[in-house]
């Protein structure tokens, strides 16, 4: 907090609706488990729905199993580490830019 109560916060974004699902699909999957109907009570829609795409390409190559349960396969846990990883690399680029330019 700052002397004023307010959080010293220097910039932010709106996730759209796709990056915020995409968010949390990937830190679900990076804790190896989702559960679909926790996807459908926290944003009040179906899972398979609105990330169809997402779900296919996990399930095509094996990454995922389940239906109500997603689990990560032992095949999968390279690949969601990887997106991991570089979900965070990107976050650790907009720090640099932030210190490098003192904001």
């Amino acid at each position: 907090m700052t002397n004023k109560n307010q959080l010293p916060i220097v910039s932010w974004r709106h996730l759209s609706e796709k990056e915020n699902l995409r968010y949390y699909l990937l830190s679900k999957l990076f804790g190896l488990k989702l559960d679909t109907e926790a996807f459908r009570h926290r944003f009040g829609t179906d899972m398979a729905h609105k990330l169809w795409v997402e779900l296919s390409f996990l399930k095509t190559f094996g990454l995922v199993e389940g239906d109500e349960k997603l689990n990560v396969t032992e095949r999968g846990m390279y690949p969601v580490s990887v997106m991991m990883r570089d979900f965070f690399a990107s976050l650790n680029t907009l720090r640099e830019h932030c210190i490098e330019h003192q904001i």
